[in-house]
């Protein structure tokens, strides 16, 4: 009895392995293996910005060193420092009795020459009447002369008292140029001198502000070329970020204010001094910076960096969806975003581009398509194929739910000991 129980037993557990096999081995509905879905987006082309890189040293738009025209001793200063200045503030004041009592002089002189050149004038007019009746022609040719030579003097003198005018003027020190101003290189009292080397301060414009920026000459023959070919249109303006040595930015509207005409031989670079505002006074002349410039836009598509593999001759691998099927590409970028490849050859409109559960793909798998959201990070959100699971439509699901044929229950050990118990 014990060996027709266990004889019932082996058979019930053959059986049911048999069944396990046959269950395991069925295929999919259709006799192909299920589709793999996939999140993909529908790739167009757009106005991609085109930008450069660049690192260089900040500039002030404007400085001036302010120095004396006149010699004399400092009487007072009239600015604080750190003052904001206009063109025509004053700045310093130079003792200015010498210049004054010279004024004086030469209004004096100018009134001399005028009187002079009235009476010669009176003489040229009388002997020109009298010319052939008591007085001779030598005489009136005198006359003549000695007016000429007043002329000149009183021409002399107005000369004197315009330079006169001007040295008393330059007692009083006046801003250039709008900016900022340093604080003062002199105190009261000290003695300066016309055209003196040493600065008495110096005003700086900060607001716009220069980067002189390095550039390599084959990137710029590049762009030109794109340029002349219509795939890169210029802006209206320039777009410039500059990024301060703490990697705070500063972005605004900026223009090309020069291109260096000699590339340096050693590092094949030339210089770009750009122009961009500064009203909170930010950037400083003589901080290092990395600008960011926007020097125009092309059509050419954005390829999220999470759907693409960089190989190593330089292009990128993708799989787009096509009838149904994965199908690798290999495309070529000219450059990149935070986030994105920018690629604008060897890709069509409407290209569906796989951006989720790339590691399980082999090319010519079939795949199911889910639409999916790219956010701004180019992190891969809202797509049903992130757990890399298979697609199913809702009547595959139920079909998977239910047993199929033949195919072993869940209480099947049950059953089996049921059959035990029964031959025993």
């Amino acid at each position: 009895m014990a060996r027709t129980a266990a004889l019932y037993l082996w058979s019930a557990i053959v059986l049911g392995l048999a069944v396990s096999g046959g269950a395991s081995a069925q295929p999919a509905p259709g006799g192909q293996d299920a589709a793999l879905s996939v999140g993909t987006i529908t790739l167009s082309r757009e106005d991609v910005p085109v930008t450069l890189n660049l690192s260089g040293v900040a500039v002030a738009s404007e400085s001036a060193q302010i120095r004396p025209l006149v010699q004399g001793v400092v009487q007072e200063i009239l600015y604080r420092p750190d003052q904001s200045m206009t063109t025509g503030d004053p700045m310093f004041r130079i003792d200015p009795t010498s210049y004054e009592a010279a004024l004086a002089a030469a209004e004096a002189n100018v009134q001399s020459a005028e009187a002079a050149r009235d009476q010669a004038q009176s003489d040229a007019d009388r002997y020109e009447a009298l010319a052939g009746r008591g007085v001779t022609e030598a005489d009136a040719e005198s006359a003549r002369s000695a007016l000429l030579q007043a002329e000149a003097n009183v021409a002399v003198t107005q000369a004197d008292l315009r330079a006169a005018q001007f040295n008393l003027d330059n007692t009083t020190i006046k801003s250039p140029i709008d900016g900022q101003a340093s604080v003062s290189e002199v105190s009261v009292g000290d003695l300066v001198t016309s055209g003196q080397s040493d600065s008495l301060a110096t005003v700086t414009r900060l607001d716009p502000i220069y980067a002189d920026l390095a550039d390599t000459s084959a990137r710029m023959l590049r762009l030109r070329q794109m340029f002349d070919a219509g795939t890169i249109q210029p802006g209206d303006s320039l777009g410039v970020t500059l990024i301060l040595e703490n990697g705070q930015t500063m972005a605004g509207d900026g223009q090309v204010i020069s291109v260096g005409d000699q590339v340096s031989t050693s590092t094949g670079t030339f210089n770009v001094r750009v122009e961009i505002g500064n009203p909170d006074r930010q950037v400083l002349p003589g901080m290092f910076v990395s600008a960011i410039l926007t020097m125009g836009s092309h059509k050419a598509m954005l390829v999220p960096q999470v759907a693409a593999s960089p190989q190593a001759d330089g292009y990128l691998a993708l799989y787009v969806v096509k009838d149904g099927k994965a199908a690798q590409v290999k495309v070529q970028p000219t450059g990149s975003t935070d986030s994105a490849w920018i690629v604008p050859e060897g890709l069509e409109d409407g290209t569906v581009l796989i951006v989720d559960n790339r590691d399980n793909l082999r090319d010519g798998m079939e795949v199911a398509p889910v639409a999916a959201t790219i956010d701004t990070g180019g992190i891969v959100t809202d797509s049903g194929a992130a757990d890399g699971t298979d697609a199913q439509t809702p009547e595959a699901a139920a079909d998977e739910a239910a047993p199929a044929d033949g195919a072993p229950q869940a209480d099947m050990p049950e059953d089996s000991e049921a059959a035990a118990d029964a031959g025993q």
